[in-house]
């Protein structure tokens, strides 16, 4: 594994390196759920019960395909818009990565 003397590094290299440390953070999670869900699953199935007997009957009542009030605009273009749910758009990305913080592009 890979030492860094923070100290040494400069803001810009520092900022990096939390960008890289939470991309990495997301594909750990989402592997580990993913780990966690086979696991859940092949206890249930060779317990002979279906998941819903588990965790109860889903909801017929689905969010998805709902409209969400976009949450954030980008300033340079007002037609581009994020409603803060899915993946940051690439505007919004940059924009953080140059040091802004999401507070700056909240609608208000």
């Amino acid at each position: 594994m890979a030492k860094y003397d923070l100290q040494s590094l400069s803001y810009k290299e520092l900022r990096d390196l939390h960008a890289r440390i939470g991309d990495e953070i997301q594909t750990r999670k989402q592997a580990e759920k993913s780990n966690v869900q086979k696991k859940v699953m092949e206890l249930v199935q060779s317990a002979g019960f279906d998941i819903d007997d588990i965790v109860g009957k889903t909801s017929s009542k689905s969010l998805k395909g709902r409209k969400i009030a976009p949450k954030y605009r980008n300033p340079k273009n007002p037609d581009e818009t994020w409603t803060g749910r899915g993946r940051q758009p690439k505007w919004l990305a940059q924009e953080l990565s140059r040091g802004r913080s999401l507070k700056s592009f909240l609608i208000k």
